[in-house]
């Protein structure tokens, strides 16, 4: 077993490939965890991607879907509720249509980021039922973000700790 010390303590690691340690001077006390980043195209060991780094590329990718991405209509069209729907119009999809594809497009962003069809599949129900929860006016806007925010503060240490997720 491995041992990295410093004056005071001691911290054991096991030979598990998710953890790396970058050329740290011995007085150094930071460890910097990563996992293999799915679509690098560089040799193995630097192929390493940070955890902050993926908890950053989540969070930006949840803006960029979430208000970038989705339109007026999909914003609209998702919610059952909306006056959209009173149209009448048979060629206007229904609400769930809507909101699955929105899903779908969180979904499709995780699996970008992670490499994790598992991740994309857990991101693709929750941001769904998170959306209809919201939808159906059970939460609030900020208690919509605030949960899908956490649902990306779950996967990082899930992808350190199970790295054959991805």
């Amino acid at each position: 077993m491995k041992q990295i010390a410093n004056a005071q303590k001691s911290l054991p690691l096991s030979d598990i490939s998710v953890m790396q340690i970058r050329s740290m001077p011995e007085s150094c006390t930071t460890l910097h965890l990563s996992f293999d980043a799915p679509f690098a195209a560089i040799p193995h060991e630097e192929n390493r991607v940070p955890a902050i780094e993926t908890l950053f590329l989540l969070l930006a990718g949840h803006a960029l879907a979430d208000f970038v991405l989705q339109s007026e209509a999909m914003s609209r069209g998702k919610n059952r509720h909306s006056s959209i729907h009173c149209k009448g119009d048979e060629n206007f999809p229904a609400w769930y249509y809507w909101l699955s594809a929105h899903a779908l497009v969180h979904g499709g962003t995780v699996y970008v980021i992670t490499g994790s069809f598992i991740l994309a599949l857990v991101e693709t129900v929750c941001h769904w039922g998170i959306d209809f929860t919201k939808c159906e006016r059970k939460i609030s806007v900020h208690t919509d973000q605030w949960l899908h925010i956490a649902v990306k503060f779950i996967y990082v240490p899930v992808l350190l700790y199970w790295p054959d997720i991805a």
